[in-house]
């Protein structure tokens, strides 16, 4: 994974998985028009609710581009499952930030 995306509700993860969806359609189609190789590139979304062979499966196995998780999820993941899952984020956004900090 390159980039993580955290946000603070597990339903605005989602909403931003699938708008990436048209314009990495629109990427691949366009790569396809013009003759280059295709570049496959996925998004996962983790949350409370993903059971753990599932998260294995999507993070540490498929290795998605795009990662979106909760805070909440993120924190309770132990320090190895966070280590294997951070090792090669290379951009953290943090979504609605004032909503993790104790004062706007």
């Amino acid at each position: 994974m390159k980039i993580l995306n955290v946000s603070p509700l597990k339903a605005f993860s989602y909403d931003i998985q699938k708008n990436l969806e048209l314009p990495l359609n629109g990427i691949a189609l366009h790569l396809h028009l013009v003759g280059e190789t295709p570049v496959n590139i996925q998004t996962a979304v983790d949350s409370g609710d993903t059971p753990a062979g599932e998260r294995q499966k999507k993070i540490e196995k498929t290795s998605p581009y795009f990662g979106h998780d909760t805070r909440v999820t993120l924190s309770a993941l132990n320090r190895r499952q966070r280590r294997a899952m951070l090792a090669s984020v290379t951009t953290i956004i943090v979504n609605e930030i004032h909503a993790l900090l104790g004062d706007k």
